[in-house]
């Protein structure tokens, strides 16, 4: 078995052997309904051609017609039956894999979060994951039973002329032959388009959440260049795989008519001799293409899969992606509400080879105004992706209350520390949605935490207040008011642990001074850290902490560091005379 059939049959055994084996069990049930539908019709069509219809038996043709008709639709009702259970099935398993994907996205470490395109993972959540849903259609099980149906036809076929189902049997092994070479290609054009998609994903992502940028940087005849481009080779190896699949349906088709006529051809000469009755062809006919049924099916199932199994693949793949912590994980110690102290112990970082963080020791203690600094490409900001553990450190130790931090779930870490970053997050929602998030209730605490962010006087000044629309990623709000939202937003969290990176870098400076004074006098034994580059906003912090090539070069308060680093003093200096 290779690797293809082994990933196609974990996602079915799962899906219909583990899932939802109820469900399973019910279109098995009534699909043996089904084939005894299906089976009954040409026995009463044999019946009035032979028997009624010689013998001028209108009574009997009626009823056999009624007794075809009453099996006709129980065949109908059971089909759209089982499509219904298809259906409910679809539905879960797509949920239920959609789920897992986004919860594993989340588990990642940054190799693969700064490495992998948005457009591969979008067509991973999106187009990969939908092709579950084929595999919950009537495809796999559909075949199943037309298998067991066409042995049931066989001893059928037998009874009414075995010579001609020997013809039948010789014919059966030239269609599935015949496809082989459409099945190689259609795998081939399938792996390409699904690759093309994810690059026209990318630059339409980029596009559509990128508008206001694309336009005032005048880009848009950059972006629909490239975007013409892709969705052109995009298309192109769509229909390369489509032209596969219909010159296959093409063969089919011929070869099923071929089929037909050779079984009418030879049946209609046994008729005029007298050694078959034409009832009885008209029922080997019906039966002989239920047998063929499976094996055009196995065909076209192949080539409806080719795309499924390159989908699978990918998700595979995707699934298999490194998470900085095991789902089966076992954490040796819980956050506390009141975080006493987090230590960088000799911490070394390097990205992909590149040092970045070398032998970094410093601490951050509660009820203190906590700030980190220096300039660009520094690794001011990893620090707060390896708090965050987005990245693992490559030497040394973080500590949270004594404690290793990898001792830690993730999530129960992630819970107790409120990060905000440069770029604030907005979603197209109400002011308060976006706060609370639907996490809290309590307006007054809502209203408290945004007049510590400096954001409520402004708030009540929109013509809806708290339930104002603030547009897509916040596009109605200038970038200090995001800010100022996001930090209420995380102030409302009321986590032990609080970072600001850059947070503060689209304010004023009265804005800025007057939102870090409320932070610090309402800190209440919490951890406050300040990852900035505007030196005059902290000459009152408690704990100033200076970076310069990924190593502490000082720390100490504002005056301390004017007294006892060169390299501080000079870049205060600098940025004093700057602002």
């Amino acid at each position: 078995m290779n690797n293809s059939l082994k990933i196609l049959w974990k996602y079915v055994k799962e899906i219909y052997l583990k899932s939802n084996i109820k469900i399973s069990a019910a279109v098995f049930v009534l699909s043996a309904i089904k084939i005894v539908s299906v089976l009954v019709p040409p026995i009463y069509i044999i019946k009035i051609m032979d028997e009624a219809i010689p013998k001028n038996d209108g009574r009997n043709i009626f009823t056999y017609i009624c007794i075809i008709l009453a099996f006709t639709l129980l065949d109908v009702i059971l089909g759209i039956s089982i499509q219904k259970l298809y259906n409910e099935m679809g539905k879960r398993a797509y949920i239920k894999y959609q789920n897992q994907c986004l919860e594993h996205m989340y588990r990642l470490d940054g190799r693969y979060l700064s490495n992998s395109r948005i457009g591969e993972k979008l067509t991973t959540m999106m187009n990969d994951v939908s092709q579950i849903k084929t595999l919950t259609s009537p495809v796999i099980f559909d075949f199943v039973m037309d298998t067991i149906t066409a042995i049931v036809m066989m001893f059928f076929l037998a009874r009414i002329q075995a010579d001609m189902l020997l013809m039948v049997l010789c014919i059966l092994p030239i269609i599935f032959f015949s496809q082989r070479y459409f099945q190689k290609k259609g795998m081939e054009k399938a792996n390409k388009a699904r690759d093309m998609q994810s690059h026209y994903a990318d630059i339409l992502e980029t596009i559509v959440s990128n508008t206001f940028s694309c336009i005032l940087s005048n880009g848009q005849s950059y972006f629909f260049k490239k975007h013409d481009k892709r969705i052109n080779e995009s298309e192109n190896c769509t229909n390369e795989m489509k032209m596969v699949h219909a010159k296959n349906a093409g063969v089919l088709n011929f070869l099923s008519a071929l089929f037909t006529i050779t079984i009418l051809g030879v049946g209609g000469f046994r008729v005029m001799r007298n050694t078959l009755s034409i009832g009885c062809l008209i029922a080997f006919n019906m039966y002989s293409q239920r047998l063929v049924l499976p094996v055009l099916k196995i065909s076209s199932m192949i080539m409806t899969l080719q795309g499924v199994v390159v989908s699978l693949g990918r998700l595979e793949n995707f699934m298999g992606e490194t998470e900085v912590e095991p789902a089966s994980f076992e954490p040796n110690a819980f956050m506390s509400k009141e975080s006493r102290e987090i230590s960088f112990e000799n911490v070394f970082f390097s990205y992909e080879e590149k040092p970045v963080l070398e032998d970094v020791s410093m601490k951050f203690k509660p009820n203190n105004f906590n700030v980190v600094v220096g300039e660009s490409g520094c690794g001011k900001s990893t620090l707060t992706t390896l708090l965050y553990r987005i990245w693992s450190v490559s030497g040394g130790t973080i500590r949270i209350d004594g404690q290793d931090y990898k001792d830690y779930a993730i999530k129960d870490l992630r819970n107790n520390i409120s990060i905000v970053g440069q770029d604030a997050f907005l979603f197209n929602d109400t002011v308060l949605k976006n706060i609370a998030m639907n996490d809290c209730e309590d307006m007054d605490k809502v209203v408290q935490c945004c007049k510590i962010a400096c954001i409520h006087d402004f708030i009540m000044s929109l013509p809806e207040q708290y339930e104002s629309f603030v547009g897509d990623r916040g596009v109605k709000l200038s970038g200090g008011e995001k800010q100022r939202i996001c930090i209420a937003r995380a102030l409302l969290k009321d986590n032990p642990i609080l970072v600001l990176d850059e947070a503060t870098s689209a304010l004023d400076q009265l804005t800025e001074r007057k939102l870090l004074d409320n932070l610090a006098q309402n800190s209440n034994g919490k951890i406050f850290i300040l990852i900035t580059h505007r030196l005059t906003s902290i000459v009152d912090a408690d704990n100033i902490i200076v970076l310069k090539d990924g190593k502490v070069e000082a720390e100490g308060n504002h005056y301390e560091l004017m007294q006892k680093s060169t390299y501080y003093s000079t870049m205060f200096q600098r940025k004093e005379n700057i602002e």
